[in-house]
């Protein structure tokens, strides 16, 4: 199975990016996991894609179509995914067929206080793509990096 994991977050030091690297290296050997940056996407807007999309927008859809399931890892912010996920979501949501038809989507986070947020299920999961079988459980990144015995993260 091929598995492109997308993370929502930019920053260099993203937690949700190291969830996707362990992703890969926890992999059983029957699984590809391929990460996929979003730093080079432009803004969706209408008449850049009437113009044509731009060769990183033809990537990101190249790699969606190439893939069998979407792994994404994702801050919640204010009850939602970041502007940068949905942004990505709306690129790929174009098209015909869009590159999410039919693709599982399956979102995780690596947060403090993360809640799990709804709107990833209207524009992945229900319109375009299919959502994972169960709902996933939010990783607490912070659990694993604190001492035992601990109550704050370290």
């Amino acid at each position: 199975m091929n598995i492109l994991g997308v993370s929502g977050s930019l920053r260099a030091a993203s937690f949700n990016t190291a969830l996707l690297r362990a992703a890969q290296e926890l992999a059983p050997d029957d699984v590809t996991i391929r990460i996929f940056g979003l730093h080079d996407l432009p803004l969706f807007n209408q008449d850049v894609e009437d113009a044509g999309d731009p060769p990183s927008v033809t990537a990101w859809k190249d790699a969606i179509r190439a893939s069998d399931a979407l792994l994404l890892a994702c801050p919640e912010y204010n009850g939602g995914v970041t502007g940068v996920l949905k942004n990505a979501i709306d690129w790929a949501s174009r098209g015909k067929p869009a590159p999410l038809t039919g693709k599982i989507c399956c979102l995780v986070g690596a947060a403090l206080e993360q809640r799990e947020p709804s709107a990833p299920r209207t524009p992945c999961g229900c319109r375009y793509g299919a959502p994972a079988p169960r709902p996933f459980r939010w990783a607490r990144s912070w659990s694993a990096r604190r001492p035992p015995g601990s109550s704050t993260a370290s």
